[in-house]
């Protein structure tokens, strides 16, 4: 009996590596390979994913540049882009410069945020953090100015600005008019572990049980585009907490 169960398994081992070498195999035969060219196109693409161009994103403008479309069509990209597209592509560079691009970054007026979600749903880069009925925040530093997040919003409480040249943590980069109550730009700092200026603000001296209590929340009720960094920011807020009362 033990003879039986113990060749079973073997079979059904080499026939687990039989079917998986198949399966390698028939993936490398029948694969579709990518056009190299729209390879070299998207790689100089900014990547903003706007959709000014007419397509949903820069692979889709890279492929329709491959295919002969116009070389013009990327806002964010400006001249400089159609120079280097018309040398790529071995195109005359068409008549009529393009105005310089604006990089913008988006940010959102927090005291009339309603936590509603469509912004963090627009956002094709996943820069937007937060979760259901509760703030919402703008990551600067992956915010590619694209707008999209603008016209989603119902109450209009998204705006774009030129991105600063240079963000810190006592950046100024949001009117303080909008800072959380107690907050000023003197006493702004990050509490969470992320790249430079892409974390939420919180004033460490005004922090209180119902704060502690909303990051918890905001753990549990994240979506999949920010659960992580959520949950980084309530245990960070609760370790600042911790750190009080010791």
């Amino acid at each position: 009996m033990i003879m039986f169960i113990l060749w079973t398994a073997i079979i059904f081992a080499v026939l687990a590596i039989a079917i998986g070498l198949i399966i390698t195999i028939a993936q490398k035969i029948f694969a579709v390979k990518e056009d190299p060219i729209v390879e070299k196109i998207d790689a100089i693409l900014p990547q903003t994913q706007c959709g000014q161009c007419g397509y949903p994103g820069c692979l889709p403008y890279a492929k329709a540049l491959a295919n002969g479309d116009e070389i013009n069509k990327c806002v964010p990209g400006g001249q400089e882009l159609v120079v280097k597209l018309a040398e790529l592509l071995d195109r005359e560079v068409p008549a009529g410069k393009m105005e310089e691009p604006e990089d913008l970054i988006a940010i959102i007026r927090e005291k009339d945020c309603i936590g509603c979600l469509h912004c963090i749903e627009a956002c094709p880069v996943d820069a937007i953090i937060g979760a259901k009925k509760l703030l919402h925040v703008i990551v600067p530093d992956y915010c590619t100015g694209c707008k999209l997040c603008v016209e989603p919003c119902p109450v209009k409480c998204i705006d774009m600005i030129p991105r600063p040249k240079e963000v810190n943590k006592y950046s100024k980069i949001r009117e303080e008019s909008n800072f959380p109550r107690g907050v000023t730009s003197s006493t702004l700092i990050k509490v969470t572990n992320v790249p430079p200026s892409s974390a939420p603000y919180f004033n460490l001296n005004t922090l209180n049980e119902n704060e502690v209590e909303q990051a918890s929340k905001a753990n549990e009720q994240a979506t999949s585009y920010n659960s992580k960094l959520v949950a980084r920011l309530a245990a960070k807020i609760a370790e600042s907490k911790s750190g009080k009362s010791n």
